[in-house]
């Protein structure tokens, strides 16, 4: 959870765009590079680079995001403006941004303007806080409510290896640690705006421990969400190994051409 208005938007400055000039990119000796900052011509890979994608992440800080779209080898579609999406054939992430409005904006686009699987995985990382875990511990969210909801919507956690707790979505920040669960502002509104659009979305939430009793936030800050953000990749990768595949062998994006 953010302690206060300055924090949140210090953890909320946008991930730089890469630029998009093929001719730089061609001249340039780092192939990484030029395989994150470019993309094939337009007029043969427009239909392309609209492969549906099968799982989306949505994160509400930049920082949240960061080691992700790091380790799977995401690359900013700057063609998408209204909201920061990385992405390949298969994988997108969102920056969604943290409370409730946030959140129904987010989703209502990408309903609208992203092609995906029609059986896609929705998938919240993210930090949160906890009257006594250890900072940095990594939780999988078992059930979930807003601050206005009285009952849990239970989530789907068997293949996650990781403490199970329940989370509470707050509208603010929220550190009175009043209850023994979670606590952040995004993942229940994203859940809840999902299943106005999707009936069941197949929807996961995993979460890093930002503050507790202890800390009450002191510690939060966009290097330290980041480094905390690591320990979700494991879990990541063994839920992916569990359904016989891997984020980090998803195809590149846009996809190769088909030959015929």
């Amino acid at each position: 959870m953010l302690e206060n208005t300055a924090l949140l938007e210090s953890l909320s400055t946008p991930a730089p765009t890469f630029a998009t000039s093929s001719r730089s990119a061609s001249s340039s000796r780092d192939a990484f590079t030029a395989r994150n900052t470019t993309y094939p011509r337009k007029a043969r890979d427009d239909k392309r680079r609209q492969a549906c994608v099968s799982t989306i992440f949505l994160t509400a800080l930049p920082a949240e995001a960061k080691p992700l779209r790091h380790a799977l080898g995401l690359i900013r579609d700057n063609r998408f403006t209204a909201l920061p999406l990385y992405r390949n054939a298969a994988l997108a992430l969102v920056i969604t941004g943290a409370g409730p409005q946030a959140a129904k904006q987010a989703i209502a686009t990408l309903i609208q303007q992203l092609p995906r699987d029609p059986q896609c995985h929705w998938i919240n990382c993210g930090i949160a806080g906890h009257p006594d875990r250890p900072l940095g511990a990594a939780v999988a969210i078992d059930r979930l409510r807003s601050a206005d909801e009285p009952d849990y919507t239970p989530l789907e956690t068997t293949d996650m290896e990781l403490p199970r707790l329940p989370l509470i979505s707050h509208p603010q920040a929220e550190f009175s640690y009043a209850e023994p669960t979670c606590v952040d502002m995004e993942a229940a509104y994203l859940y809840r705006e999902l299943s106005k659009q999707i009936p069941h979305p197949r929807f996961r939430c995993l979460k890093v421990i930002s503050d507790n009793t202890q800390s009450q936030g002191a510690a939060i800050n966009a290097k330290q969400v980041s480094a905390w953000m690591t320990a979700l990749l494991p879990a990541l990768e063994a839920m992916a190994t569990k359904e016989r595949r891997s984020f980090k062998d998803c195809h590149s994006w846009p996809p190769p051409r088909k030959s015929t």
